[in-house]
């Protein structure tokens, strides 16, 4: 209830990874070595995706697949303990530090799978899908027009990506 996990990067590998803090006091640990998020599982998990220096270097903005994977965690030292275990294949970009997962406090995960085409779908106010945006590609960080008629979403080509402007009245996808 008095501690939350945070991630540091810096160009000091010993000093990048994801921390353990205190709300009460400045008490910080390391506890992992890994420059993407972490996420506590009660009552003594955590959630995180492997990384270090050298792979954010390589993998650039890419959105590369990776193992999402589990370590006990012992809340009294503020440590992980055992051996970490996967979970499953998600998506990672390293440029935001995004691993591609979450956790709900009820313990639900949700999580990107490896998937390079993603197809995007208009859904009604209940959830019924009501059309679909564009062919299927390897779309992401999708923003909505405030008059819900156009998408601005990240297509991505390998490392680099593009800004596209989709219209769902015109049916039109447009490179920006």
């Amino acid at each position: 209830g008095q501690h939350f996990l945070y991630t540091v990067v810096s160009a000091k590998p010993e000093i990048s990874g994801i921390y353990v803090g205190s709300l009460d006091s400045k008490e910080r640990k390391r506890i992992l070595a890994s420059l993407l998020k972490a996420a506590f599982v009660p009552p003594d998990h955590v959630l995180f995706v492997p990384s270090n220096v050298a792979m954010t270097v390589a993998a650039s903005n890419a959105g590369v697949p990776d193992t999402l994977m589990a370590q006990q965690f012992d809340a009294k030292r503020l440590e992980v303990v055992g051996d970490p275990f996967p979970i499953a294949e998600v998506r990672v970009n390293f440029g935001n530090s995004a691993a591609g997962f979450a956790v709900s406090d009820g313990r639900v995960l949700a999580y990107r799978a490896n998937a390079v085409d993603r197809v995007l779908q208009w859904h009604d106010r209940t959830g019924k899908p009501i059309g679909t945006v564009d062919v299927p590609g390897a779309w992401e960080s999708a923003v909505i027009s405030p008059d819900l008629q156009r998408l601005a979403v990240l297509k991505r080509d390998g490392a680099v990506g593009d800004l596209w402007i989709l219209d769902q009245a015109r049916g039109t996808s447009t490179r920006f």
